[in-house]
């Protein structure tokens, strides 16, 4: 993955803050670990903020553990290092966005002098924000994940539940994506929609110019956009299948040198 890529949704698991993000101190993991070779467990509850924890990652990465808990942000938090799992505890991990000021959630993005950043897992979290929030943003009147330059990633088991605006964009910079498992809808149960009408929209993914990308077995329902929107210059390699589409429409009929297949409407 190069740099940046904003990212997240509901409950993430391929993608936080501020309001936690004082200048306490930042100070970096103490190595418990007796097993030789491994280095310990950065728990976010040991440190002033989430993004204190973030920073503690050692050379040669690490894992960063959130608990339970509402984690109010007002700037993105910013990942800088590789090798690095960024887990949560699942939905009860719930990251709220308050920037108005158009801010994302979370940016990945090489430390300064660098020009990439590979190997990066952000799994069992839960991201929400405002009408003003930026990217990186689940459940809110924002966007999605911005892949910018990005290479060789996975999107796999996420809910992107009334994201109204480009639920998932991949850009021209980036390739060799796969988009697997995951939900984009809204908040349709049981034949009845939970949210007022004047916030229940939802979006699907935005191919801009890009090339070897599969997307496959994932979900698209009651979007207000297309399932799959196609933007800039022609996207080829593209593979379309094996998807569920229910009430709903794309553009995936228009993809050039690509496979599409096996779908459901």
């Amino acid at each position: 993955m190069r740099s940046p890529a904003l990212l997240a949704a509901g409950l993430i698991s391929v993608v936080i803050a501020a309001g936690l993000m004082s200048a306490g101190e930042v100070r970096r993991v103490e190595d418990t670990a007796k097993l030789p070779g491994a280095q310990s467990v950065i728990e976010a509850t040991d440190y002033a903020s989430l993004q204190a924890a973030i920073d503690a990652v050692p050379v040669g990465g690490g894992l960063v553990r959130l608990p339970p808990g509402t984690f109010e942000i007002s700037e993105p938090l910013r990942l800088r290092a590789e090798d690095v799992v960024l887990e949560g505890a699942g939905t009860s991990t719930h990251i709220e966005n308050v920037s108005a000021e158009g801010e994302p959630a979370l940016v990945i993005e090489p430390p300064p002098g660098e020009r990439s950043i590979w190997r990066i897992r952000l799994a069992n979290f839960r991201i929400t924000g405002n009408p003003g929030s930026g990217s990186g943003i689940a459940h809110n009147l924002g966007g999605g994940i911005d892949l910018r330059d990005a290479h060789g990633c996975a999107v796999s088991a996420n809910t992107f539940t009334v994201v109204p605006e480009r639920a998932l964009a991949v850009g021209p910079d980036s390739g060799r994506i796969t988009i697997t498992g995951n939900n984009f809808c809204d908040s349709c149960t049981g034949g009845r929609t939970k949210r007022s009408a004047d916030d229940c929209a939802a979006s699907g993914i935005v191919l801009n110019g890009t090339s070897d990308v599969a997307i496959c077995a994932n979900l698209f329902a009651g979007l207000d956009a297309e399932a799959l929107s196609l933007a800039g210059k022609a996207s080829r390699r593209v593979l379309f299948t094996d998807n569920v589409l229910t009430r709903v429409q794309g553009m995936h009929g228009h993809l050039e040198q690509s496979r599409v297949a096996g779908n459901l409407h």
